[in-house]
């Protein structure tokens, strides 16, 4: 957020990345020798957890939680035209998955650029996605491989 040089920047443990667990730092391949297990759920598209961390579902509540107690329960009183966000990766495809109705078990699918820009209204206590024609097919085009 620091490189975006805005002013009043907090801090919340809702944007956090996922809790990679036992997890953190491992290349793929480092993973599937320790816990193949979970890689063969994976492949059947089961939601599992990484060890001692989170799932997709577990990102996916802390979205409703963002979502609710921030931004409708305490930005929208405040009247912000603009607020600016950063965070990571799974938690936005978790926001994304979520407005887009997709299901979770293809959150995983939706490509993410690096810095990637979303644009969401808050009105009248109600969010709404204002994304560019253009990011659509570049955010769903895994979806459809």
């Amino acid at each position: 957020a620091k490189l975006f040089r805005k002013k009043n920047i907090i801090i919340n443990n809702y944007l956090n990345e996922i809790n990679y667990g036992k997890a953190e730092s491992m290349t793929f391949n480092q993973y599937s020798k320790h816990y193949p297990k979970n890689v063969n759920m994976w492949k059947k598209f089961i939601d599992v957890k990484f060890p001692q961390g989170e799932n997709t579902k577990d990102v996916k509540k802390r979205v409703h939680k963002f979502i609710k107690k921030q931004i409708i329960n305490k930005l929208a009183r405040k009247n912000f035209s603009k607020v600016l966000i950063v965070t990571h990766n799974v938690f936005l495809r978790c926001l994304v998955g979520y407005f887009l109705n997709i299901k979770i078990k293809n959150y995983f699918k939706i490509n993410i650029n690096h810095l990637q820009r979303f644009e969401f209204i808050l009105k009248n206590n109600k969010i709404y996605p204002n994304f560019k024609r253009e990011d659509f097919k570049e955010l769903l085009l895994g979806l459809y491989d």
